[in-house]
């Protein structure tokens, strides 16, 4: 799931497809006219006929598939690449599709009901995880992963996507317990032998020596094979090295115990939450923040202005707007121009929302004259033009 294209798309091909092959409970040709006006644009027409078919028979479930699907289309914004990890992005490229969390809880409203009167659309389980995590909720994404996992007629599609969401969720053995679920799968053995070595227990180099022997160049594998080597010393240097070897989400249960044999360093918190923060485990970075300021390991300034940056974006691509101005705020001074930027772009950002304009004007005009610095100062100048 990490890496690969928006899940939208996805979604929204693989859907109709899939489903219509499968017995119809509508009306014979519904989804297939209703697919074509979703393809057309014509939304309002498609909903119509899932209304119709809902009046009579409340749960039917290719209804519901529609009706959930013409809600998605209708909560999808164009939305700028505007993740801190990414300081590169074109500013002036075209906006994807995307779901923030509310829209995608109005989706899953009508999705999640389709497995319980149809168990063969178990996919729709992996599709909702997906669309939520992506959409920045985790916490939700974990529980779609777990109905995946439960599943009488289990998916592997579906499988695959609840065991990234599981480990991204630093929960590895319900995500080992996913991946041994997919017929021919071998990460299992990767996951095994991983959280065995974090744990300290026996039989971790023969999990990893199986997933590395004969193994296809991917996630893990050069993670498997240093872990596995003669340059691997289990020491603060040698995780920071195995870290580096590869940046995947393998790499996490590295992290993870670094943080267990330096409870107390400011960088083994911080590598870990950065590297949750990037994948959209925003949930399980905000614990790692969290802790940070529990034992007050930001030391220094510039450590402390690291916090909160990070802190910011994980609230923000969180949804949770107020929070995250709240820390935006205590960086909005910043020196450091990017971050200053990006500070005084969602500040702004978050006041249109809330109908403050001349708020959101205020923080702008900050940086606006130097748009060439930075894609947050490139759009806080393109939107000032739209401002009266």
């Amino acid at each position: 799931m990490v890496g690969e294209a928006p899940v939208v798309g996805r979604v929204a091909s693989l859907l109709f497809l899939g489903l219509v092959g499968l017995p119809l409970a509508a009306e014979p040709g519904f989804l297939t006219r209703s697919s074509e006006l979703l393809g057309q644009g014509k939304i309002d027409e498609a909903a119509r006929m899932a209304e119709q078919i809902l009046e009579a028979s409340p749960d039917d479930p290719d209804a519901l598939v529609v009706e959930g699907t013409v809600v998605l289309y209708r909560n999808l914004h164009p939305r700028r690449d505007d993740s801190i990890f990414r300081p590169l992005a074109e500013p002036a490229g075209p906006r994807a599709p995307g779901l923030d969390p509310s829209g995608a809880a109005k989706v899953a409203a009508w999705w999640k009901r389709v497995p319980g009167v149809d168990p063969g659309r178990a996919s729709l389980w992996g599709d909702l995880a997906q669309l939520t995590f992506r959409a920045g909720d985790p916490a939700q994404a974990l529980e779609f992963a777990a109905a995946a996992l439960d599943t009488p007629i289990p998916d592997p599609e579906a499988l695959q996507v609840a065991a990234s969401v599981f480990l991204l969720n630093l929960d590895t053995t319900r995500g080992i317990r996913a991946l041994e679920k997919i017929p021919g799968n071998r990460t299992a053995l990767l996951y095994k032998g991983l959280e065995a070595w974090r744990l300290g227990k026996d039989g971790w180099r023969v999990s990893l020596q199986a997933f590395v022997d004969g193994q296809e160049p991917g996630p893990g594998t050069k993670l498997a094979a240093y872990l596995l080597g003669p340059d691997m010393r289990d020491t603060e240097a040698g995780f920071l090295e195995a870290i580096k070897t590869e940046n995947s989400v393998p790499t996490l249960i590295v992290r993870q115990k670094y943080t267990d044999r330096y409870p107390n360093k400011f960088l083994s918190h911080l590598e870990l939450a950065r590297s949750l923060s990037q994948f959209g485990s925003f949930g399980q970075a905000l614990r790692e923040y969290a802790e940070i300021d529990r034992k007050a390991l930001a030391s220094t300034p510039e450590e402390r202005q690291a916090v909160l940056f990070h802190q910011a974006w994980a609230y923000q691509a969180s949804g949770l707007s107020k929070e995250a101005s709240r820390l935006w705020e205590m960086v909005a001074d910043s020196r450091d121009f990017y971050l200053r930027s990006a500070a005084a772009w969602f500040l702004g950002q978050n006041a249109i929302a809330r109908g403050e304009e001349i708020a959101a004007k205020g923080w702008w005009s900050k940086v606006a004259d130097e748009p060439a610095r930075s894609k947050y100062a490139f759009w806080a100048a393109e939107e000032l033009k739209k401002l009266p």
